[in-house]
């Protein structure tokens, strides 16, 4: 998994702020 999570992990702080926002929406529902 973590190989995943390094392939994979943001690039940059806007793309951060867009994957904590979906994992609030995801927690939310």
């Amino acid at each position: 998994m973590s190989l995943w999570v390094d392939k994979h992990r943001p690039t940059s702080l806007s793309k951060l702020d867009y994957h904590v926002d979906q994992a609030e929406h995801l927690k939310n529902m």
